[in-house]
């Protein structure tokens, strides 16, 4: 994934998330300012199991990328797409997501 793709993800996340999610696209800008774009996606395989929320991508039509997690509260465990609350998915890489941003100022 390079900047253009992050970028690319911001944008998509900024018109289309609803207001809880707003800060998904806040940590993401945060981190396309110190280069993210550099990480690499990881194959879904190594992913945490324990409900935490990541970035997922691939194995379903869209959107491409989307913040999910592993549900095991169910009768079936499954990955689940918390941003339109489908499941069970299928996807292929994930990404953890960026420690949010803070209200202070670097520098201050």
């Amino acid at each position: 994934m390079n900047q253009e793709d992050v970028e690319a993800v911001a944008s998509v996340i900024r018109r289309n998330m609803p207001a809880d999610y707003i800060c998904a696209a806040a940590a993401i800008q945060a981190m396309m300012d110190r280069g993210w774009g550099k990480q690499q996606w990881l194959p879904i395989e190594t992913a945490p199991k324990d409900g935490s929320k990541i970035l997922i991508s691939g194995g379903y039509s869209s959107p491409a990328v989307t913040i999910g997690r592993w549900a095991k509260d169910m009768k079936s465990p499954h990955w689940r797409d918390d941003k339109l609350g489908r499941y069970p998915i299928t996807p292929l890489h994930w990404m953890p997501l960026p420690t949010p941003p803070t209200t202070e100022h670097e520098g201050d």
